[in-house]
Order: C-alpha cells, then structure tokens, then sequence
C-alpha cells in the first residue's frame, strides 16, 4: 500500500513537471514566433517604403502602376466592388475585406495591404512573406525538437529527484510498517533528511518517543495495579478458605476472617477509586468544580480535623487571616490531606509536623513540613511517580499504595499550580503547594 502511494506521488510529480514544461514550451513557442513573423513581415513592409509611398502620393494612376512595376511590387487594384486592375499573374483574391490579410499566390505567401490611391480606388499591395514563413517554419521545427527533447530530459531528471526527495517518505514508511508494540524503539535516521522533510522526520520520532514513553507507563500502571490487587485478593481468599473450613464451628476463625476480608476490602476500594480517579486524569475527563473559597480557613479546617483523629504528634501552625483562591475546594482538601496523612505516616510519635500559608507574587503557598524519617535523594525524584515506594520508609506495613502523592500532584496541576519538596534523612520533609490567587 505505501509503495503503491509512493509511486502514485513519484508518477504525479512527473506529470505535473511533463504538463508545466509542454506549457512553458507552448507559451514561448507562441511567443517567439509571434516575435519573429512580427519583425520579418516588418521588415519586408519597411523595405524602400519612402519610394512607394511617393509612388502612391502621384494622382496620376497610370503613373502609379508604371512605378509599382518598376519597384516590382505585386499589386492590383480595387474599386470596392471589383478588381480594376490586377497583374496577370495573380489570381482573384478571396480576402478583398481585408480581415485576413494573409494569401497564397502561385505557391507564394504574401501579406495584403490596403492603401486608398483615389475616392473610389483601393491599391492591394502584396508583400511577399514566403522567406519570413519558411524562417519561421525552421525555427519552429527546431524549436520543437529543442523543446521535445528538453522536456523529456526534464521528466526524467524529475522523476530520479523525485526519487531522492520521496526517499526519508519511504524510509518512514518501512519504520511504519515495522513498528509493533514490541518494537516502540525504532526511530527514522534525521540525518538522511533536509528541510520540511527533516521537521517531518524529527516530529515522527517525537511522537514515537511520546507513544514509547505512554505505552511503557501503561503497561507499568496496568502491572503494578495488578500487582496491588493480587494480595488483597490472595488475603481474601485465604480467609475465605478458612471461613469455609473451619469457621462455621469456631467464632474466633470466623470474627478473624470478617476483620480481614473487610480491611482487605476496604483496602482494594480505596485502590480501586484511586486507580479511577488517575485514569479519569489520563483521558482527560478529570472535572473541577472551581468556585472562590478561603484557602486559609481550609487549612486550619484541616488541621482542627487531624488534631482531633491524632494525638501522637505535636501540630503547629501559622496560618495567614484570608488567602481568596478560585479552585476546587474538595480536591485541593484532598491534596492537602494525602499529604497530612503521609507526614503522620513517617513522623515517629511525639514529633512535629507544622502547617504553614503564606502569599508569594500571584500564589498562595501551603506549606507541611514534619520531623519524621525524611526522603533520600535517590528516592526523592520519584516520590511522586504511581506506586513508587522507598524501600526504607514507604513500605506496605505503613498502608497505602504510593499513588497518593501522584493523585495530590495530579489536583495542583490540574489547578495550574506546581508542587515542591525538600527533606533529609532522620531530619523531615517539608511540601510547599503553590495555587494561583483569585483576581476577583
């Protein structure tokens, strides 16, 4: 099919170079004939025209005919209706209107001319033309070979540029037809490529790069989601065994299943929802409802709520009086509480963890920091990446599946914000969140 298209292209071309030659050609055959026959017929009208002109001032017509013939000028003579006079060897013209001042006279071509001699009387003068046609004659006929030739020379020429120019396409679409999604990583040589056709070919491996890149995430997401739910699913169906063996006659095996098989399921509700909301952001069909809201108020809002659910840590805080933002207020409180629960998570008892706000230029600024185990450099530029977990801190006995901070990093962007981070290990973490400021 793509070779089959290549040639189509290569064959247009070559017709469209063979119809643009054929013209051009056309145009300046046309041209150069009207150019020549113009000045020869000229020429031969110019030639000794001050003596015919005399000649035919005379107002004797007999006078004039003598001189005509010693001029050995072809010439008859017309009174509007007839032929008065005419040398015997011309024939009766059929162009006495003179529209086509063209004629053959005994094998001969002439140009026909009118000059009135008298109140009635018309001289026909003819002008033998006959070298003028056969020059043109030759030039045209050389032209046409010169031309046939030249145009022929041109379509071939075209057809192997044409080859050379369509090469990167063809190039391009042996990739095409190569590429499976076991083979993401063929990319076209740029280098083989110039001008749009290069632009063409580095945006083509762009997007390689970017379908590369999306497909490997996909595939990490559906393997690690699978992962995620296999042990909650293992969990369940080991209890459920036990349930069925031995739990109708032992109520301690039966409460000890129930217990399970709910926090197990309430587990895989929570990554079930989790896995939607990051799927619902992936196609583009995440919806906000924005409205103006008091971003401080939401944060000491947060703060009274974990106090109340925490008595293991110290809270401080130091919250601005009014900070205005126009944003989702559920999903920022989200963001915010993914990143609370996560410094209780990591903070050992007894530590501090501080809720801050503050205005930066055009943003108002969140900032949780705590004293917990903190975050190591090689792990810190991946906290944010879906079910990344450092082997040390983030690991499945604290809970969660480490799509938290990506869902939390997912509502600041969606928000046009940017969501910063800076720990050391056995010192803290502080996240700083930072949403534009409503104009109103």
């Amino acid at each position: 099919m793509i070779t089959t298209i290549r040639t189509s292209i290569n064959a247009r071309l070559s017709a469209s170079y063979f119809k643009i030659m054929c013209r051009v050609s056309l145009l300046l055959f046309l041209c150069t004939i009207i150019t020549l026959g113009y000045y020869g017929i000229s020429n031969v009208i110019s030639y000794d025209s001050v003596r015919l002109n005399s000649t035919i001032q005379t107002s004797n017509a007999e006078s004039i005919t003598n001189n005509l013939k010693s001029l050995h000028y072809t010439f008859s003579i017309y009174d509007g209706k007839n032929i008065v006079y005419k040398e015997n060897s011309l024939r009766d013209t059929l162009f006495l209107n003179y529209s086509f001042p063209f004629t053959i006279q005994n094998n001969n071509y002439y140009f026909l001319i009118s000059k009135p001699i008298s109140l009635n009387n018309n001289l026909l003068i003819y002008y033998d033309i006959t070298d003028v046609i056969y020059e043109l004659a030759y030039v045209g006929a050389a032209f046409i070979i010169i031309s046939t030739l030249g145009i022929l020379l041109t379509t071939l020429l075209g057809i192997s540029a044409n080859g050379r120019v369509l090469y990167p396409i063809h190039q391009m679409a042996k990739a095409i037809r190569k590429i499976s999604s076991s083979n993401l990583s063929l990319r076209i040589n740029v280098s083989d490529s110039k001008n749009e056709l290069k632009e063409l070919s580095i945006a083509f491996n762009k997007m390689m790069d970017d379908i590369e890149y999306s497909y490997n995430n996909q595939q990490q997401f559906v393997s690690d989601a699978s992962h995620e739910l296999r042990t909650p699913i293992a969990v369940i169906q080991g209890y459920a065994n036990m349930l069925n063996r031995w739990g109708k006659e032992d109520p301690k095996v039966m409460q000890e299943s129930i217990d399970a098989i709910s926090n197990e399921s309430e587990n895989m509700k929570d990554l079930v929802e989790k896995l939607l909301f990051i799927v619902r952001s992936d196609s583009d069909r995440l919806t906000l409802q924005n409205e103006d809201f008091d971003l401080s108020e939401l944060a000491r809002e947060i703060m009274k709520e974990t106090q109340m659910i925490d008595n293991n840590h110290i809270f401080e805080q130091n919250i601005q009086n009014s900070t205005l933002i126009n944003a989702d207020r559920n999903r920022i409180k989200q963001a915010l509480r993914i990143i609370v629960d996560n410094a209780i998570k990591y903070t050992p008892p007894n530590g501090k963890i501080t809720i801050n706000s503050m205005v930066e230029k055009n943003y108002a600024i969140i900032s949780i920091s705590d004293t917990g185990v903190g975050i190591s450099k090689q792990d810190i530029d991946h906290i944010f990446d879906r079910f990344y977990r450092s082997d040390k801190s983030r690991t499945r006995e604290k809970g969660g599946h480490g799509l938290g901070l990506n869902i939390a990093k997912i509502i600041v962007l969606k928000h046009k914000g940017k969501i910063k981070v800076k720990s050391k290990v056995d010192e803290g973490t502080e996240f700083r969140i930072f949403l534009p400021i409503s104009n109103n």
